[in-house]
C-alpha cells in the first residue's frame, strides 16, 4: 500500500467560435495530483497487479473575446481529474541483496476510468451563467467572478469515461518493508484533450508491504 505525488503533461489548448464570440483555453502549467496505490506483488514470474487511485487538478487560462470587448476569465481557474488505473506489470530486470535490499525496472498496461471537468465551451458558459444567447454572457462574466460557485456548478457536469488505456514503465526499489517507486505512464483516453489521443503522467511514491 502506498501513496504518491503525481504530474501530468498535457495541453490542454482548444478553441472555439459561435456567435461573434472567441473562447480560447490553454492550460497555463502541469498538472498536479495525489495517488493512492495497492499492489500485489507474490504472483509467479515477476507480474504484480497494481491499482492506483488519483486525483488531479491543472490550471487553465481562459480568454473570451468579442467583437468589442475582451475578458480574461478566472485566472485562478483549473480543470480536474478523478481517475481509476488497473495495471498488469512484469519485472524485466532485477538485482537483489539477499535479506537486505532489491531493484527492479517493470512495464506494464491496463485499463482506466475517469471523471473530470468538461471542457470550458461558449456553451457551458452561457449554462452555468443562465443566458440565452452570447450578447449577454461577457456581461455576465464581468459582474459574476465567484469561482467556487463555478466549481459547485461543475460537480453537476463531470464527464465520465470508462474506455481508457495506458502503458506504463517503471523502477522499483524496495530496502526492508518500504518500497520505493518512480513510473511513467501514457493514458489514452478519446475526447479529453483537443489535440491529442492522451496525456502523461509521473508519479513517485513511498509503499509499504504487508
Amino acid at each position: 500500500l502506498g501513496f504518491s505525488g503525481m504530474g501530468d503533461f498535457a495541453n490542454a489548448a482548444y478553441s472555439e467560435t459561435r456567435n461573434g464570440l472567441t473562447l480560447d483555453a490553454k492550460s497555463s502549467g502541469p498538472g498536479y495530483g495525489a495517488n493512492l496505490f495497492l499492489y500485489i506483488d507474490a504472483l509467479p514470474n515477476d507480474f504484480a497487479i497494481e491499482y492506483n487511485r488519483e486525483l488531479s487538478i491543472q490550471p487553465i487560462d481562459i480568454t473570451i473575446q468579442s467583437d468589442a470587448d475582451t475578458f480574461d476569465a478566472f485566472g485562478n481557474i483549473f480543470s480536474y481529474r478523478d481517475s481509476e488505473f488497473f495495471t498488469l506489470r512484469k519485472k524485466i530486470l532485477g538485482a537483489k541483496i539477499p535479506f537486505l535490499a532489491e531493484a527492479g525496472i517493470y512495464l506494464g498496461a491496463g485499463f482506466n476510468q475517469h471523471s473530470h471537468t468538461p471542457r470550458y465551451t461558449i456553451s457551458l458558459m452561457e449554462d452555468i451563467f443562465n443566458v440565452d444567447d452570447t450578447a449577454n454572457l461577457i456581461d455576465e462574466l464581468s459582474s459574476d467572478t465567484d469561482v467556487v460557485r463555478i466549481y459547485e456548478e461543475l460537480k453537476d457536469r463531470l464527464v465520465y469515461h470508462d474506455d481508457g488505456y495506458h502503458v506504463q514503465a517503471g523502477i522499483q526499489g524496495r530496502i526492508f518493508m518500504a518500497s520505493l517507486f518512480i513510473n511513467i505512464r501514457y493514458t489514452l483516453i478519446e475526447d479529453v484533450y483537443a489535440d491529442s489521443p492522451g496525456f502523461t503522467s509521473i508519479w513517485c511514491g513511498l509503499a509499504f508491504s504487508f
